[in-house]
């Protein structure tokens, strides 16, 4: 302690301040250099917080993206699937329509001869003519 005192004298023999200016001096010089490293954590910290609001924005946009591209394969995917079903829909409806057209065709002939028998009564004549 006795050579702490000798220095403190010879430093303030040097500066020209009394040894409880010089203590003073020392605390408020301690204390400008912490509010500097505190200056400095509050502007990496800011730096922190931008830095972590843009990776946010882009996760949040990458996302987007994919939840966008999952969302056009599956559309894409049910309008395949919905294309598929419709041509055999129509492959159906094409078969069942020839099953018809097969059984209508012997009744074609017999309606026919109906409507013509039906068109000449009403006329009087065999070959349904007027005169």
């Amino acid at each position: 302690m006795l050579a702490m005192k000798s220095y403190e004298q010879q430093r303030s023999a040097q500066t020209g301040r009394s040894p409880e200016e010089e203590a003073l001096y020392q605390v408020l010089s301690i204390e400008r250099e912490a509010q500097a490293i505190i200056a400095e954590a509050e502007e990496e910290a800011e730096r922190l917080v931008l830095a972590a609001r843009q990776r946010a924005t882009e996760l949040g946009q990458e996302a987007q993206r994919d939840a966008q591209n999952i969302a056009q394969l599956a559309a894409s995917q049910a309008q395949s699937e919905a294309l598929r079903n419709a041509d055999l829909i129509r492959a159906q409806a094409g078969v069942e329509l020839a099953a018809w057209e097969r059984a209508a065709q012997p009744l074609q002939e017999s309606a026919a001869a109906r409507v013509l028998t039906l068109v000449t009564l009403g006329t009087g004549e065999p070959d349904g003519v007027r005169r």
